[in-house]
């Protein structure tokens, strides 16, 4: 049975959450980059290198 007066009223992300779950998403880039990096200058393989998907999960 449907509520009405109820649409949306589900537990939201805070701000604060929020801003950590975006600094976990630009810190996974930049793992990304340091791992080509690494690649480019012969340290690992670049078929060690996790997809940037893989990272972020």
């Amino acid at each position: 049975m449907q509520k009405y007066g109820k649409k949306g009223g589900g537990k939201r992300i805070s701000k604060k959450v929020w801003n950590l779950l975006q600094e976990y998403f630009l810190e996974a880039e930049s793992m990304f980059f340091q791992l080509k990096q690494c690649a480019e200058n012969g340290i690992i393989d670049k078929e060690e290198i996790p997809k940037l998907e893989t990272i972020r999960n």
